[in-house]
């Protein structure tokens, strides 16, 4: 059976995100606000003061969604399944995954250097929570943060290309992105900034190469 994605309904949940920017833009934006102004630092100092043996398990999802990996293991998958086991139409599922995954981390990581903001790291060492701007040092890279980024990519791809599963996929996004705040490698917004981030640019990216994914 072909399965056109070009008519194909879009996860319901984020593709609502895309479509309506008058409402959601907005009400990201005072989230991401409000969790900066009240949130972000009592959270962080609070999770810097209790560490625990679930440390280790979320910074394992968090190496796991790394985004060097993701940069890495899409391409050599879209490699091996086209011209190894030679699966042409599956492998462009692949194909999008790299494309999806790649724009929302150069997107991310360019945003970061230029806004430069202090990771919580920098806070308990020198006691503030400062902006650098053009900040080429990984301690100012927090918003948005790269990791929560990727994975709210790779949470709308996979609901773009299974919408039954849209807004399975997009709980689990927002849920997964916001473990790298509770380590914490990043405050809360910059967990928040990021996730939507990626799940935005992701379906902007299925918008515009859908033509070219077409599946049996």
């Amino acid at each position: 059976m072909i399965v056109d994605f070009k008519k194909t309904r879009f996860p319901k949940t984020p593709q609502w995100i895309f479509e309506h920017p008058k409402i959601a833009y907005p009400v990201l934006a005072v989230i991401i606000i409000v969790s900066f102004l009240f949130i972000d630092q009592p959270l962080a100092h609070l999770l810097l003061s209790a560490q625990s043996s679930w440390s280790d398990i979320l910074s394992l999802f968090d190496r796991i969604f790394s985004p060097m990996l993701s940069l890495l293991l899409f391409p050599f998958l879209c490699f091996f399944i086209r011209f190894i086991q030679k699966r042409e139409k599956k492998s462009r599922k692949i194909w999008f995954l790299c494309f999806a995954t790649a724009l929302p981390i150069l997107a991310a990581k360019v945003a970061a250097i230029i806004i430069g903001r202090a990771t919580p790291e920098w806070m308990a060492v020198h006691g503030e929570a400062t902006f650098r701007l053009l900040n080429w040092n990984p301690l100012f890279h927090s918003f948005p943060y790269a990791t929560s980024c990727n994975i709210g990519a790779i949470a709308a791809a996979a609901g773009s290309l299974y919408p039954k599963y849209a807004v399975r996929a997009f709980i689990a996004g927002f849920a997964f992105g916001l473990i790298p705040a509770l380590l914490p490698v990043c405050f809360l917004s910059d967990a928040i900034a990021g996730v939507f981030l990626g799940m935005i640019l992701s379906i902007w990216v299925f918008r515009t190469i859908r033509r070219e994914l077409m599946i049996q």
